[in-house]
């Protein structure tokens, strides 16, 4: 018997710029795989990434963590595995933007081809200049 797959995005964050996340969000809607929730492990305010979101985003939780001490993103990814309800989990950065909206889909493909298979991206940095993002090779 085979279950659903069902996939819960984590997001680690400590005071990135809130429109970065939020270029991530939008990318995350767009994706015609459904996502089951995305949960963002958030080291920093929470309230300020809250506050910079212009429309509440469905299925995203805010997983709050520890404010003090250095950067650690393997326990900002670790407060919001705790709180996944899915089968499968997929970790990316507060500013990944996926290339096309059928990423997720492909990605799942494979996992379904494999369920063993452990799956690496490479990614650009999106680099920031006067409020516009660009991406691309360095």
């Amino acid at each position: 018997m085979s279950r659903t797959l069902t996939l819960s995005v984590l997001i680690p964050w400590r005071d990135w710029p809130p429109a970065r996340v939020q270029a991530c969000l939008s990318r995350l809607a767009a994706q015609t795989f459904p996502i089951h929730e995305v949960l963002i492990g958030a080291l920093g305010d929470p309230d300020a990434l809250l506050q910079s979101w212009a429309v509440p985003c469905q299925r995203v939780r805010i997983c709050e963590g520890p404010t003090d001490g250095p950067w650690n993103r393997a326990l900002a990814l670790n407060v919001a595995a705790r709180a996944a309800t899915t089968t499968h989990l997929l970790a990316i950065d507060a500013d990944t933007l996926f290339a096309h909206p059928g990423v997720l889909a492909d990605l799942v493909a494979e996992v379904r081809q494999d369920p063993t298979s452990l799956w690496l991206a490479e990614c650009w940095d999106v680099r920031q200049r006067e409020g516009v993002f660009r991406v691309g090779p360095p």
